[in-house]
């Protein structure tokens, strides 16, 4: 990002993210004037201090373009911001693999190639763990066909619960689908549920960051109580993550 000069150390303004900034890297210069002189002579300053430099975070609600993995590309090697990741998959409980069956509500690109992880809808609900090589957060997901009354949790190993961020364009009819079926689902705590009373409603297309604290394990389930059989369909992307040590 652009340097931006301050006179005055005490006036650095704290940072405010921005839409753009996200996987920018930033870091703070100092230079201090050691002697002040008058023309001709240049007034002398300090030489250069420079902070580690950091990558800024991404919004929760940003939206990746790209990178979109389905049920076998979320596991294995990847690469964040220069940095290793091993991801692996354990705990599968009533999981199936399916590609959209239609499309998207609107206002949804179609980044998703393959077949995404389908949670059947059983009495039993479906369950995976994912397990990561190292502290990580802000993984964001693309939930498709959910409907009315089908409720996922979310949990990790962090000392605290994870702060969830769904988001995306609703009450826009797509391919196939109507606009009483593309409504916001319901956040609260580590669940979010499908919004709707009937059959023709529901929340069929939306994205969910998962952030909070760093964790190593993510388990993500869903109770099976949708009205529409089948189960909802996840894609994963893992490029606006943050990773700690």
């Amino acid at each position: 990002m652009p340097p931006t000069q301050i006179n005055n150390i005490n006036a650095i303004p704290p940072y405010a993210p921005r839409a753009n900034d996200g996987g920018k890297n930033a870091e703070l210069i100092v230079r201090a004037i050691a002697e002040p002189r008058s023309f001709p002579t240049n007034t002398a300053l300090s030489t250069e201090v420079r902070s580690t430099a950091f990558a800024i975070p991404y919004l929760p609600t940003s939206l990746p373009t790209a990178n979109w993995l389905n049920h076998a590309g979320s596991i294995g090697s990847h690469t964040i911001n220069g940095q290793p990741l091993t991801v692996s998959r354990s705990g599968e409980v009533n999981v199936l693999t399916s590609a959209l069956p239609i499309g998207l509500c609107g206002g949804y690109p179609n980044y998703y190639t393959g077949a995404g992880t389908r949670l059947a809808e059983t009495s039993a609900g479906g369950r995976l763990t994912l397990n990561f090589s190292r502290p990580i957060k802000n993984i964001k997901l693309a939930i498709v066909l959910t409907d009315v009354n089908e409720v996922f949790s979310f949990t990790t190993n962090a000392t605290s619960a994870p702060v969830l961020t769904a988001y995306g364009t609703y009450n826009v009819a797509g391919t196939q689908i109507t606009a009483a079926r593309c409504r916001p689902p319901t956040v609260s705590g580590n669940t979010v549920t499908a919004s709707g009373t009937t059959a023709n409603d529901g929340s069929y297309t939306y994205y969910l960051n998962i952030g909070g604290d760093y964790f190593t394990q993510l388990t993500i389930a869903n109770n099976g109580q949708g009205l529409v059989p089948g189960g909802a369909i996840l894609f994963y992307n893992y490029s606006q993550a943050s990773l700690g040590n």
